[in-house]
Formats: C-alpha cells, sequence, structure tokens
C-alpha cells in the first residue's frame, strides 16, 4: 500500500453518518508499530463519534491520517480528496520530533529524529549524496519529514502523540509550513474497568521482558539487570527479549481492529511455548540511547495493554503517563523488592498499578479536554 485509496461518494453511500470518524491506515505498511496510537485515538475518539478503522480516506468525512508521507502519492491523496469533497476533513496524527540535521558548526536542514551526531552522521552522508545526485533517494526521515510538511496544508487538526512533539512543531519556520492552528497533544486514556480483570497480572511469571529493537545501549541495560538479580542471589532466567514482529498480527474486521492485546487462546500459548517465548510481569523499557532526550509513552502504553507492568530506566519527566512506571535504578536492593513484589507480594503489586494507571486516566482526561473543543469545531 503506497498511498490510502480514496472511496468515491458512492461506495461510501452504505456506511455514511454525520457522526463518524475514520481512523485511516492505508499509508502504513503494516499495523506493526502503530497498533497503540491507533488504541489511543480510538479510545478517545470514540468518545465523540462512532469510529472505524479505515484503509481508504472516506469522502465528505473526518479521517484520522497517522503521519507517513514518505511517497508523494500519499501526500496527493489527501490533496485529491479536498478537491474531491472540500468538506473532508483531515485530522493528522504527529508521532516524531522534527529536529535540525546538523554537524559542528554546520546546518542542513531539519527532518525527523535527528539526536546525535555521532549516531546520525549517516543521515547527513546519505542527505548530501542526494543533493549531490549521487543517490536516487533522500533518507527515509527526511523524505517523511519533508512529505509531512507538504501534507499539512490539507490538514485541518494536527494532535500530537508527545508534548515535545507538538513543541517541535511550533518552531516550524513560517516560510516552511503553515500550521493549521497550534498542535494538541493526545494523552492515551486507559480501559481500567478492562485492566482490572486482566489476569495476566495476577498469572505472569516474575521477570522483565524487554521488546523492540535491541540496540546497543539497551543490550547493556538487559544486561547490567541480569547480572544484578544474580548478584541479589536470584537464580533462573528473569529477562527475555521479544521483538514486535513476535506479537499477535493485529486482524481488522467490519471497520474494527483487534489489536491482539487481549489474552491469547491456547494455540498461541502453544506457539510461544515452542519459540521459548515467555512474558513475564515486568516490561523494561529503556531508551535506545543513553542520551536520548523523550520519554516513549507509547511503549509505556503498549506494556500495560498487554498486562504488564511498566519499567523505566530513568523519568524524563514530559509526560504524565510516566506515572504509572516504575523505575529500575539497578541496584540489588531494588532488584530484591521487585521479585518481592512481582511473587509473594503481586496482589499488593496489582493494587498499586491500578491505583496509578487512574490517577493516571484523571490527568489524561483533563489534559484531552482541549482537544473536545477543538473537534466541535471541525
Amino acid at each position: 500500500m503506497n498511498a490510502p485509496d480514496v472511496l468515491t461518494e458512492a461506495s461510501r453511500s452504505s456506511m455514511q453518518s454525520s457522526r463518524i470518524c475514520y481512523i485511516v491506515t492505508g499509508n502504513h505498511n503494516s499495523y506493526h508499530g502503530i497498533g497503540d496510537i491507533i488504541y489511543t485515538l480510538d479510545t478517545y475518539l470514540s468518545g465523540h463519534f462512532r469510529t472505524q478503522v479505515s484503509e481508504s480516506i472516506v469522502l465528505g468525512e473526518i479521517n484520522v491520517v497517522i503521519d507517513e508521507f514518505s511517497t508523494p502519492s500519499r501526500v496527493e491523496a489527501l490533496k485529491q480528496a479536498k478537491q474531491q469533497a472540500p468538506h473532508t476533513r483531515f485530522i493528522l496524527m504527529a508521532t516524531e520530533f522534527i529536529t535540525e540535521i546538523s554537524l559542528p558548526g554546520l546546518k542542513f536542514g531539519k527532518t525527523f529524529n535527528f539526536f546525535d551526531p555521532r549516531d546520525d552522521a549517516r543521515h547527513v552522508v546519505s542527505l548530501l549524496a542526494h543533493r549531490m545526485r549521487l543517490k536516487a533517494s533522500p533518507p527515509y526521515l527526511y523524505s517523511r519529514y519533508r512529505g509531512f510538511v507538504d501534507a499539512l496544508p490539507f490538514v485541518d487538526l494536527i494532535l500530537c502523540a508527545h508534548r515535545d512533539v507538538a513543541a517541535t512543531l511550533k518552531r516550524l519556520p513560517a516560510n516552511d509550513a503553515k500550521l493549521p492552528g497550534d498542535p494538541l497533544t493526545l494523552y492515551p486514556q486507559i480501559d481500567l474497568d478492562r485492566l482490572a480483570r486482566d489476569s495476566r497480572l495476577h498469572n505472569r511469571e516474575a521477570g522483565f521482558v524487554i521488546t523492540g529493537t535491541m540496540t546497543r545501549f539497551r543490550a547493556r541495560m538487559a544486561e547490567t539487570l541480569d547480572k544484578t538479580f544474580k548478584d541479589a542471589g536470584i537464580a533462573g532466567p528473569v529477562l527475555q527479549h521479544q521483538r514486535f514482529e513476535q506479537s499477535r498480527t493485529p486482524a481488522l474486521e467490519d471497520g474494527k481492529l483487534d489489536l491482539g492485546y487481549d489474552e491469547v487462546d491456547q494455540r498461541d500459548r502453544l506457539s510461544w511455548h515452542r519459540a521459548g517465548l515467555k512474558n513475564y510481569i515486568y516490561n523494561l523499557n529503556p531508551p535506545q540511547r543513553a542520551n536520548w532526550a523523550y520519554s516513549s509513552p507509547m511503549r509505556i502504553l503498549r506494556a500495560i495493554l498487554f498486562g504488564q507492568i511498566p519499567v523505566v530506566t530513568r523519568m524524563f519527566g514530559d509526560h504524565d503517563i510516566e506515572m504509572t512506571a516504575l523505575v529500575w535504578d539497578g541496584t540489588a536492593a531494588t532488584a530484591k523488592r521487585m521479585w518481592h513484589d512481582a511473587t509473594e507480594g503481586r496482589s499488593a503489586l496489582v493494587e498499586r498499578h491500578l491505583a496509578a494507571v487512574a490517577a493516571y486516566n484523571i490527568v489524561a482526561r483533563a489534559k484531552n479536554a482541549q482537544i473536545d473543543c477543538a473537534l466541535r469545531d471541525l
């Protein structure tokens, strides 16, 4: 899928409604990596509209598109929709940080997620090779950033996955892009009733899962954790690395997406057992690098939705969902306490976790109130 197709007025007539909102996914090659964003959008927006996940843009309706405009055809789809049906509304969900491409003393424009010249120098080399016509395509994140900017004229409202994504958007040069009003941060709201019924919080084995890409820094953190637990006298494997693609594959049915967050059936359990996979109670979330600048609210959310308790290696203080996470500080005392809480103290651990999520939900609903107002103006 290179671009979300556009449904004609006739083909969508059977599902037309004055208060329906379509979460469009056709500009993404798979649901991996956007499942948590879809959950966040659907949970919030379903309080205002009937929501439906759609591969295609629906003309004349409210469409939410999660940023991925690395190819021009994806921007063109928005433009065509506006031309064919001017009342079509687009909410853009921004997920990446706008940063300067720079080396000491030199600047090369803006892109997404350029955080460290030492690690991201290949991005500069690739961009220069493209500008010198030595390489046909620019770096992926640069293409994605330029596509994002090109999409802005067709957007009616911008929501952001992180407070600092919104902050970087506000720093866009006025001659580069005109924002459709202030970008607003959408805070995930968690279904507490569902969470309280999740037996996995009580039944998972004691231990840690680390998910996603195993960067060098994350690998070091994992090794340190494993060694600390052994030094504390806690024997046996306590850590499992699980890639995102080893999670259940999301499935779309009747406009609703099963993201695979719920408890699995016996077939899944047998499949994971054969692969040597375990889903321990703690979900460890180190940043990608030691000097990483931002928290990862979607990783924390994913852990909660999978019936695990999120654990971070530092508090960034930039997103309220951090209040649901525990902190791993690398000490033997913390290792012993966390192991006790995951074994003999499990009931109290779960109680504290549910209380933390409930407190976070109150904050999230209050902060999302400004989006309530913006939706009324669409």
